[in-house]
Order: C-alpha cells, then structure tokens, then sequence
C-alpha cells in the first residue's frame, strides 16, 4: 500500500474515532429511560429544541437537491406542485410530510466542529440540502449528511449554524428520494363525486353514460338504465389508480408507446366546463404505456387498472329486475300453472298470506318470497329479442303482479327453463333479462310455504 494512502485512512479513521468518542461523552444514556436524544441530563426531561419555528401551512416553497437534482416545489391554493424538474402537480402526501418534518424537527443536541472536520459528518457533501421559504418572505436551509452511529440520527447544518445538529433520521428519509417520487401519482386527478358524465373508447366500441340528478344513465350505444353502484366502482377504480412508474421519453407519437392511435380512451366531464381523459397504448410486459392529455408526460399503468377499462356495455347496465320499493309495495301476486297466490302488507309493514278460499297448501312465505323479487339479476340484457324469446314470454310460466300504495300495478313475466337460463320482461320495457333457471324454484309458492 503506497504512503500516501496509508496516510488517508489513518486520518479518516482518526476523525471516525473523534466522533465516536464524541457521541459518547456527550450523548451518555439516562439512567432512568435510556433515552440517548432527548434526554441528556438524566432528569427525565425533553431537552431537545425545535430546529425552526413554524407551522407546515407557512411553507410557500422549497427546493430539494439530492444526487445532483434539484426538485422544486410551491404550494398554491389547492395543493403543492412541482416546477421542477417538471412542471405538474406534486405528490400531496409526500411533499406535505416533508413540510410537516421541517416545521416539527427537533435538535436533540449540537456537536462544535471545524470546517475539515465536517467531511466525518458527511456535511461536506450532504445527502440533501432542502431550500425553502416561508410564507412571511423568511428563508431558510437544512443540509443532511450522514447518520450517527445509532443509525437513527442524522448530522445536520441548520441554516447558517457552524455547529452540527442531531437530528432525527427521518427527516432524511422522507427528503432523499428520486425527483419521480415527488410527482403527483395519480393517473387521473378527479373525485367520482364531482363526475357528471364520461366516455370510454374500447375495444368493444363505445360507452358514454352521464348523470341526471343522482341516477346515471347510458346515452350510447343506446339509451339505457344504468347500473349505478357499477358505474361508481368504476370511477373509483380510476380516480384512485395510481402510476406504475414514469417514462421519461415524452414522444406519445412514438410507435414504441402505441399513443398516436390509442387502444383505450377515457373522459370524464367534472362539470363546470373541467374534464381530464386518459389514452392507453400498447402494453409493455406487465403494463401499458398510458398518458393524460392535458399532459406531456408518459407513464405507465398496472394490468389490474387495464382491465378495469375493458368494461363492456353489459357491465354498466342496470340488471336488476324489479325496481319497485318493498315500503311502497302493499300486495304481491303470484300466478303459477293456472293457481294464484297473494302477499299482502298490512298496516304495521309485515306480510302475510293471502290463501284462496279452501286451500290445503300451508301459507306462503312472504319475506322469502319478496327477497327472491328484489335480488333477481340478469345474467345478459337482451335489446332485440327473438320472435322464440317473445313466444315464450307470450305463455309465461310465472306472471308476478306487483300493487304499490297508489295502486300502481307492475307486471313481470318470466319464462319455462331454457336450458339453464329463463326469459323475462317487466311491464312493457323493450328489453329482456336472462335469468338463471334457479328464480321459477324461488318463486313457486309451494317452495316458500310456511312449515311447521
């Protein structure tokens, strides 16, 4: 090993040992808590002290440099955004805990150290040095070097203080990330709650539904009832989608990234004249190249949040048959192969048996019998029925009446079995459910009778 090399790590090592032996002369645990940070005196006492004096919400800017980069921030009045090195909206959660560390980080002691002692401290070159400013025009700086030997500190230069701070580690670990960690995440940024309206382009042609007061309804390809609680779990699915990871080419021409011609388009109109959409293009292993169109930006989305965009016109409709409220429905009848049954409410809400005059079949079971109503859902939605479909509904096998208070009277006929399925319509609507074969056994009223 030549001389000079020698020489260097005897200094290296000799201001290593200056620190250790530092730490432990002035850093000796409390006989009553072990705790080596806050408590130093042994009296139990918090005598650490705030690094700076301020709340998270007076952080107007900063700017983060960490290998070589520089990330820069602002808060506005709805929310953080970067300016650089891109400018888009920032992660909220991730910017707003950095802001939240500064205002709350405390120095658990101080170490005075000459200008070539501070390569030990790994303060010559830090880790991250965070620039920010305050709201009231005051700037101020934290560099972060190395950890302590603990490895739950950090050596600190606290704005134009000579002497080392201790800090707590995690202020460095929430500030020494990639400029990519700092961007907003979100594939799309919207609540569900404020959608009015989207189109989604697919390879199963196109689907546009819009809201009308809380009902959401399907405009193309053809005018339909929407399945609601289907539509709202869509639009949470995106609007919580997050990011994959970020290209940094930002060509959505390229043939590489399939955006020039989209495979899959989604927009979503939040009223007020605001809207984002979403293209897709091709995949990339286990994800696809994605991109917002108000956006530069390329990135790329998980399989999961694909498939999720590959609904089809089924999926959204309402499948539900009977749309009639039990606390509006007063009677119920029920006609199977030339007998009649009835259900009736009386005044206190409960149901009861209404048996035709010299019946020996025991009395049927109301509730079951209504729940069988209420939870029938289609299995297919059928627009155009055949003339075999409407023949058999023509001599159905079951007819439901349904009586609501005003005396509104809802008629539904279904089917004998076709195979595994049976055919239904509800009143004159053009449609017809497919439903399974099990809904004639629920509804037979020799299946829900009352048994001793």
């Amino acid at each position: 090993m030549k001389k000079t090399t020698v020489i260097i790590v005897l200094v290296a090592a000799a201001l290593a040992a200056f620190v250790y032996f530092y730490d432990l002369k002035h850093n000796k645990p409390s006989s009553s808590s072990g705790d080596t940070d806050a408590d130093t005196s042994g009296s139990g006492e918090d005598t650490t002290k705030p690094a700076f004096t301020f709340t998270p919400s007076d952080v107007a800017t900063m700017t983060i440099e960490r290998a070589g980069t520089a990330v820069a921030l602002e808060k506005r009045a709805d929310a953080y955004y970067m300016t650089q090195p891109y400018a888009t909206r920032a992660d909220q959660s991730g910017v707003g805990a950095i802001a939240g560390e500064l205002a709350s980080v405390r120095v658990s002691r101080t170490i005075t150290a000459t200008p070539e002692q501070l390569a030990t401290f790994g303060l010559t070159k830090p880790e991250v040095e965070i620039d920010f400013s305050l709201k009231n025009g005051a700037k101020h700086k934290l560099n972060l070097g190395a950890k302590d030997f603990s490895g739950t500190s950090v050596y600190a230069l606290v704005d134009d203080s000579k002497d080392v701070s201790i800090l707590p580690d995690t202020i460095l670990t929430s500030s020494n990330k990639p400029a990519d960690d700092f961007r907003d995440q979100s594939v799309l940024s919207f609540q569900t709650s404020d959608a009015v309206s989207f189109d989604l382009k697919n390879e199963f042609g196109e689907i546009a539904a819009s809201k009308h007061d809380s009902t959401w309804k399907i405009e193309k390809p053809r005018p339909a009832a929407a399945d609601g609680t289907a539509v709202s779990s869509f639009l949470d699915t995106l609007a919580t989608g997050q990011v994959a990871s970020f290209v940094e080419d930002t060509s959505p021409n390229s043939a590489k990234y399939g955006l020039s011609k989209p495979a899959v388009t989604f927009r979503v109109e939040l009223g007020g004249g605001k809207s984002v959409e979403l293209e897709v293009g091709n995949k990339d292993g286990g994800s696809y190249y994605a991109r917002q169109t108000s956006q530069p930006f390329i990135f790329r989305i998980k399989e999961t949040l694909y498939k999720t965009l590959g609904q089809k016109l089924f999926d959204f409709r309402d499948k539900q048959l009977v749309h009639v409220s039990e606390d509006d429905v007063v009677r119920v009848d029920i006609q199977d192969a030339g007998a009649t049954e009835a259900c009736v409410k009386d005044s206190n809400g409960e149901w009861s048996a209404s048996q035709p005059a010299g019946a020996k079949a025991k009395p049927t079971n109301c509730p079951s019998l209504w729940g069988s109503l209420r939870d029938a859902r289609a299995t297919n939605v059928i627009d155009s029925p055949s003339g075999t479909v409407n023949t058999q509904l023509a001599k159905p096998a079951i007819e439901v009446t349904l009586t609501d208070k005003a005396g509104k009277k809802t008629e539904v006929r279904i089917s004998a079995a076709s195979g595994k399925s049976v055919y239904a319509r509800t009143g004159n609507s053009p449609e017809v459910f497919q439903l399974d074969k099990q809904i004639l056994s629920d509804l037979n009223p020799a299946n829900n009778s009352v048994h001793d």
